[in-house]
């Protein structure tokens, strides 16, 4: 267990600099000569970033001072910038104008919780035209994520009306922006660490800040080729084994899963080689998300049933200090019976009345103060 970083990490500049759209992918796709030894991710980051012009944004779950020892000779810049993540457990993900730096689990799905987003935002007619447009966002130092998205919602900004902004956990965020970025992409990473996200209010019918769910899914439909549908199909589904074919109809196929694996069928389908976005991330561990949790703990205390699950690959992220001065107790005695409960179910039971908050994030729970 460590304590989490206390600030956000995001390597800022003055802003017009930035490299967007086709100049960001070709300045990502150019070769990078470097030696670093020891220093720790965040410096090495903040020089590639200042040297090159891209803008990137390090998940405040990533811990900053993980020690970079590498060496790129005409190595593409992202292709380093991915090496350098995976010394930290995390992955990249790269978009019009920034690069994101994330948990694995976070970088696989966040194309699709930006889809999501852009799906729910869009609802609305009027809604769905002032997202199309590109903004800056900044904030200052000690911004919390509630004024971040208060911020993105503002007149000024997108104009959004959005519900719950006081439900979202406390955090303390490095001064920093987002550069020329669309609605979804800014409320998405501006709630990820809080394992938040929005829907649309079906009793308002405007976007209202909600718990992510465990299944991140897109449904989709899929034109099937007259010849070797089924082959294909079933090299995609050797790919894509967690996504879902939830109908078949004529020469029409119904799929849920990540945008990946969308993109990776309709690739398939059509016969073109797979984009590079397309390929699935490899982890040794199966997600929290895709796990069932089937035991009884009576009267145990918090801290013994937390070392337990550790030795079944949880990690689990808190500050011990944050903890006291809430008045939380790890040693106080918890009693679960669970039969084949999700990672989120499971944990709600673990944690109730104990004045904690969990977010669960590929095989990682932070641990926080909850609200009062």
């Amino acid at each position: 267990m460590f304590a989490l970083p206390l600030f956000f990490v995001v390597v800022a500049a003055d802003p017009g600099i930035w490299k967007t759209g086709p100049e960001l992918a070709r300045e990502l796709a150019a070769p990078l000569n470097a030696q670093w030894a020891g220093v720790t991710l965040v410096d090495a980051v903040e020089k590639l970033s200042s040297a090159r012009r891209i803008a990137v944004f390090v998940d405040p779950r990533i811990d900053p001072t993980t020690p970079i020892n590498a060496s790129f000779s005409g190595t593409p810049t992202i292709d380093a910038l991915r090496e350098m993540a995976e010394s930290a457990g995390a992955d990249v993900v790269a978009f019009h104008s920034l690069v994101v730096i994330a948990p694995e689990e976070t970088a696989r799905r966040l194309r699709t919780l930006i889809v999501l987003v852009d799906e729910a935002i869009a609802a609305d007619g009027d809604r769905g035209q002032r997202i199309l447009a590109r903004k800056s966002l900044s904030w200052d130092d000690l911004a919390t994520p509630a004024e971040i998205v208060a911020k993105i919602g503002d007149a000024s900004h997108w104009n959004l009306t959005i519900e719950g902004i006081d439900a979202i956990p406390h955090d303390h965020w490095r001064q920093g922006d987002f550069p020329a970025v669309a609605a979804a992409e800014a409320l998405t990473l501006a709630l990820m660490n809080s394992n938040r996200t929005v829907r649309v209010n079906p009793e308002t019918g405007q976007l209202r800040v909600t718990r992510l769910p465990d299944d991140v899914s897109l449904t989709r439909e899929h034109r099937l080729p007259p010849r070797d549908a089924d082959r294909r199909l079933s090299d995609w589904q050797q790919t894509w084994p967690e996504a879902l074919i939830v109908s078949k109809k004529g020469q029409a196929v119904t799929v849920a899963g990540l945008l990946e694996a969308h993109e990776a069928l309709d690739a398939i389908l059509q016969g073109r080689s797979l984009p590079r976005a397309t390929v699935p991330t490899k982890t040794g561990k199966t997600p929290l998300a895709s796990r069932r949790f089937t035991l009884q703990i009576a009267g145990a205390p918090l801290s013994a049933v937390l070392a337990e699950l550790e030795k079944s690959g949880i990690t689990f992220q808190y500050d011990a200090d944050s903890l006291k001065q809430a008045e939380i107790d790890l040693d106080r005695q918890v009693t679960v019976m669970a039969e084949r409960l999700t990672a989120d179910e499971f944990f709600r039971e673990l944690f109730a009345d104990s004045g904690i908050e969990f977010v669960v994030e590929g095989n990682m729970v932070r641990l926080v103060p909850a609200e009062k």
